[in-house]
C-alpha cells in the first residue's frame, strides 16, 4: 500500500507546478490580451490632462482629446456655470474620429485657478480668456480651423469668441441675452460663420435668447427648440442632441 502511495505523491508533487504553471501563465496571457484591448478605450474616455496658461497668467485645467485621423479640424468645449470640463466625455468620443477636441474649465471651475464664489461681472468676462488659451494651444498643434460648442454661459462666451476671431462654426446651447454680465446681442449681430442655436421652451430665458440672436444674426444659422428638455448640456439626456450636432457639424 505504502508502496503505491508514494508514486502517486511523487507524480502529482511533479505535475501540479506544471498545471500550476500552465495557469498562472494563461491568467497573465489573458490579463495581458485584456489589458491591450482595454486601455485604448480607457485612455479614450480619459483623454489627456493638462494645464494651460491664459494672457493673465491664470492656470486653466484642460482635457485634450486627439483623433488618430490626423485631422487639421479642432473643436472647443466650454462648459456651463458651476460645471466642468467632466461633462463632456461621452460627447467627445464621438467628435474624436474627425475632429481633435479640447474641453476646459473655466477659471474659478473644477482645477483650473480661482474661486466662482467672489466673481464679479468683469470676472466672468475672462472666460474669453481662458477660451483663447485653447485656442492658442491647437493653433500651436497645427489645427486650422474651429468650432466652438458651449452650454449656457459657455454658449456666451463661444459667441462673443467668434464675432471677433475666425471660428468656422458655433454651437450654443441655452445662451443668455445677459449671462452675469457675459451679454450677445452686439455679437449675435457681428458673427458670421456657421450657427447653430439651441435651448428648450421650458427654459424661457434661452428659448427667447435663441430666437432674439437667430433674428439678428447675419450668419448662416439654423434654430432648434426642443420641449421640455432642460438647460445647456442637459439637453442631451432626454433628445437627438447629439445627432443633430454631428450631423450639423459635418453639412
Amino acid at each position: 500500500m505504502g508502496n503505491r502511495v508514494i508514486p502517486l505523491v511523487v507524480f502529482f508533487g511533479i505535475l501540479a507546478p506544471i498545471l500550476m504553471g500552465c495557469t498562472a501563465k494563461s491568467i497573465a496571457d489573458g490579463g495581458r490580451e485584456a489589458q491591450s484591448s482595454e486601455v485604448p478605450g480607457n485612455a479614450l474616455a480619459q483623454g489627456e490632462n493638462m494645464e494651460l496658461r491664459t494672457s493673465d497668467g491664470i492656470k486653466i485645467s484642460a482635457t485634450y482629446y486627439k483623433s488618430q485621423s490626423g485631422t487639421r479640424n479642432a473643436i472647443i468645449l466650454l462648459h456651463m456655470l458651476a460645471r466642468s470640463k467632466a461633462d463632456w466625455p461621452d460627447f467627445a468620443r464621438k467628435l474624436q474620429p474627425d475632429y481633435d477636441v479640447m474641453a476646459i474649465d473655466f477659471r474659478g471651475h473644477g482645477e483650473s485657478d480661482g474661486e466662482l464664489g467672489g466673481f464679479q461681472p468683469a470676472d466672468f468676462q475672462k472666460f474669453i480668456l481662458d477660451l483663447q488659451a485653447a485656442v492658442e494651444y491647437l493653433g500651436k498643434s497645427g489645427k486650422k480651423t474651429y468650432a466652438i460648442i458651449g452650454g449656457s454661459i459657455g454658449a456666451n462666451v463661444a459667441l462673443n469668441y467668434g464675432a471677433d476671431k475666425d471660428v468656422e462654426r458655433l454651437v450654443l446651447l441655452s445662451p443668455g441675452l445677459d449671462y452675469r454680465g457675459v451679454k450677445t446681442e452686439e455679437a449675435g449681430r457681428k458673427y458670421v460663420g456657421k450657427l447653430l442655436l439651441i435651448a428648450s421652451e421650458d427654459d424661457p430665458v434661452s428659448a427667447q435668447a435663441v430666437r432674439k440672436i437667430y433674428n439678428i444674426s447675419l450668419a448662416k444659422k439654423q434654430l432648434k427648440i426642443y420641449q421640455n428638455a432642460g438647460h445647456g448640456t442637459r439637453m442631451f439626456a432626454s433628445t437627438d442632441l447629439e445627432e443633430l450636432v454631428l450631423n450639423w457639424l459635418k453639412s
